[in-house]
């Protein structure tokens, strides 16, 4: 009997429901944007629909598409909840399919936190780490001096050119090829 209580104990936490993690916009609802908004409402001005831009927030929150923090009262999540065919998002002429249950829950969670855009993952600078506040050749220098060795001068033009034809063509260069390399 003990024992079952304690298997009984031990795993009624697995059993509860997970609280929901916070919407990250770029991972969750950036591709239902993307995927169901962004044709219409995106970037490109001569596709843009109703002078609305979902793609920025600035834009979005001044066309009262939504209000961080009120789902309920968007005008976004009305727009994709509502069965009036003349209010209704995306519209049937689009040939896009509506949006999930678990996509409308998605917008919903996202706007009650706050409604944060990121910035698309390619303008998100690099963060620096411990190994790239040093150049590669302060790296590699200490290691060859570990070994007791030095990093070699660099390849003069002429080999240059001999080892990218090489590794191109297959070929060596020909000379007047090495010449206009090296005067370049």
């Amino acid at each position: 009997m003990q024992h079952r209580l304690l298997i009984l104990l031990l795993t009624f936490p697995a059993l509860l429901p997970a609280a929901p993690a916070k919407v990250k916009f770029n991972r969750d609802v950036r591709p239902i944007l993307s995927d169901k908004c962004f044709f219409c409402h995106g970037p490109d001005p001569k596709k843009r629909e109703a002078d609305l831009r979902l793609d920025v927030r600035d834009a979005a929150i001044e066309a009262k598409a939504f209000l961080p923090g009120k789902a309920e009262m968007s005008e976004l999540i009305h727009r994709i909840v509502t069965t009036d065919a003349d209010d209704h998002m995306p519209p049937a002429a689009s040939k896009l399919s509506d949006l999930t249950p678990a996509e409308i829950a998605i917008l919903k969670q996202w706007i009650n936190e706050g409604a944060e855009y990121e910035d698309h993952w390619a303008f998100i600078p690099l963060k620096a780490d411990a190994a790239s506040s040093q150049s590669i050749d302060q790296i590699v220098s200490a290691g060859l001096a570990e070994r007791g060795l030095k990093l070699q001068p660099d390849a003069t033009p002429e080999t240059l050119i001999r080892r990218l034809s090489f590794d191109l063509t297959g070929l060596p260069p020909s000379p007047d090829e090495i010449q206009a390399f090296v005067t370049a």
